[in-house]
């Protein structure tokens, strides 16, 4: 009698994390929101690991995915404004830091308020995507704001409350860049998604510091994330100017989905302190 053959469990888990990682990478380079926020509590529930283990594994996925999509949508002809992802990545990396308060010292109200908050912008992202389906939703006309320095501002007030609230920064410097830069839908999602790639660098230096890397999941997830995010690039670069609300859309529907996953304690994100700035 012919032996059963045994299933190569390390190898079904690789490929479906690569699976996972592939989509949560295509939705984070069509939006500009990173994938940290959704990776690090499916991979605790997925592979058992530790909040710490966990964590530096999301970060991977993040940066690869962040990357690859921003290669993907520049490939496709999205313009990359090197001045908007600096002036936003001084800004909300300071705002980020200075919003680093320990979660114990959030009452449950003020836990809710982020979630909350995000899901009304994400209401506002919706209207203003339906409403202008050709040329981009309208600029702030706030003068002060057009500024580099009133820019960065904004952007710093962006990453302090995405940090506060333990939320994607992505969601709040994306319409950063739309209303109040000026800049094309895609052009601030390739910002956004720059922006998580220089964040997260001094993240993965310290974990990798640390040994809490799983090498061979990390390339399972680092792959899935890999081709996700060009995808998803290459996607958004597709749509150009001619549908700029599409892009907007799927942004406002991502957030609220998020928020609304937060704001209902599904997450267990929500009740962890972490480590890094969620940029």
């Amino acid at each position: 009698m012919p032996r059963r053959r045994r299933l190569n469990i390390p190898l079904i888990k690789g490929i479906v994390m690569a699976l996972s990682t592939a989509a949560l990478g295509g939705l984070s380079a069509f939006t500009g929101i990173g994938t940290q926020v959704a990776a690090a509590p499916f991979t605790r529930f997925m592979l058992g690991s530790t909040p710490e283990r966990a964590g530096a594994l999301a970060m991977v996925t993040a940066v690869v995915a962040a990357a690859a999509g921003a290669a993907g949508a520049a490939r496709m002809g999205v313009p990359i404004n090197v001045g908007l992802v600096i002036v936003l990545a001084i800004g909300a990396t300071v705002g980020a830091l200075l919003g680093a308060v320990p979660s114990t010292r959030l009452t449950p109200a003020l836990r809710r308020a982020g979630p909350a908050l995000g899901i009304a912008l994400s209401v506002y992202v919706l209207s203003e995507g339906l409403r202008r389906p050709i040329g981009g939703p309208p600029q702030v006309a706030v003068p002060a704001l057009q500024t580099a320095a009133g820019l960065a501002a904004a952007a710093a007030v962006a990453g302090g409350l995405a940090r506060l609230f333990r939320l994607s920064a992505g969601i709040a410097l994306v319409p950063v860049a739309v209303f109040i830069a000026g800049a094309q839908v895609g052009e601030a999602i390739v910002a956004s998604l720059l922006v998580t790639v220089v964040a997260g660098l001094l993240p993965l230096a310290g974990y990798t510091a640390k040994g809490l890397f799983d090498p061979v999941m990390a390339r399972w997830m680092s792959l899935g994330a890999a081709l996700g995010g060009w995808g998803g690039g290459a996607l958004l670069g597709s749509y150009g100017g001619t549908s700029a609300a599409t892009p907007l859309i799927a942004f406002g529907v991502v957030t609220m989905v998020l928020c609304g996953w937060e704001l209902s304690g599904q997450s267990p994100a929500s009740s962890q302190p972490l480590e890094e700035p969620k940029v």
